[in-house]
């Protein structure tokens, strides 16, 4: 099944915090037995719409060769001034020749005004 949700796209009114939590399924495929210096696994990241730029990185979760259900939680600052901005689940590390795979992504951002 392919993502139906891997991000959240809003606009703040005001500074203050996100609160993330992904719900997923994930998988990591690929040729190698050996995922080099780098595992695979899971990132949540927080973009700037305009221009794209990386405002802030959550933390490195480790996924599995085979099929697991995991939950993400994070909490990022947010600041007016940022503008609109993309919350985003992403796969991260391996070796090359390797994937990995979401789906049955459920996404929920809550935003805590200062």
């Amino acid at each position: 099944m392919p993502n139906p949700i891997n991000s959240i796209t809003f606009d703040p009114d005001t500074d203050g915090t996100i609160s993330c939590t992904a719900t997923y399924s994930v998988q990591q495929s690929g040729t190698s037995s050996d995922w080099g210096g780098s595992s695979p696994g899971s990132i949540m990241r927080v973009n700037k719409v305009a221009g794209g730029a990386l405002l802030q990185t959550g933390s490195f979760q480790p996924c599995s060769r085979t099929r697991m259900s995991q939950t993400y939680k994070a909490t990022f600052p947010v600041l007016l001034s940022d503008g609109a901005i993309t919350v985003s689940l992403n796969g991260s590390g391996g070796a090359s020749g390797t994937s990995i795979s979401f789906w049955d992504v459920d996404m929920v951002v809550e935003f805590i005004k200062r």
